[in-house]
């Protein structure tokens, strides 16, 4: 009879990382994506239901404070609505949801060109 001899699986934390995680961007230049993109994403992120801005920043992957002025200019241009909002500043939490299909100013295509130009 032979004898099977089985070598230990690595964890996840014994398998060396490809590449260190990127660095949080500061600002919106930091990303490489342009501002109306980035935009365009904050949108169809809200497509799926109202969420608070930190949600919305958390599901992009951006610091809610490179949003917040997005999120203004969306509600400025009724492509988002703000339902309230708790605190102040950088430190608010905003409600919003959504405005109806076919709202003005917003394509339901994202430019396939999403870098920086």
């Amino acid at each position: 009879m032979a004898t099977i001899t089985r070598t230990p699986t690595p964890s996840l934390f014994d398998i060396p990382s490809p590449a260190p995680a990127p660095q949080v961007p500061k600002t919106l230049e930091e990303t490489g994506l342009r501002t109306d993109f980035i935009e365009q994403l904050l949108v169809k992120t809200l497509y799926t239901g109202e969420a608070t801005g930190l949600v919305v920043a958390d599901r992009m992957r951006l610091p809610f404070g490179l949003l917040e002025p997005l999120i203004e200019h969306a509600r400025a241009e009724r492509l988002v609505e703000v339902r309230g909002t708790t605190g102040s500043g950088s430190a608010s939490t905003s409600s919003m949801v959504s405005t109806r299909e076919g709202s003005p100013g917003f394509s339901n295509q994202i430019s396939s060109s999403p870098a920086a130009t």
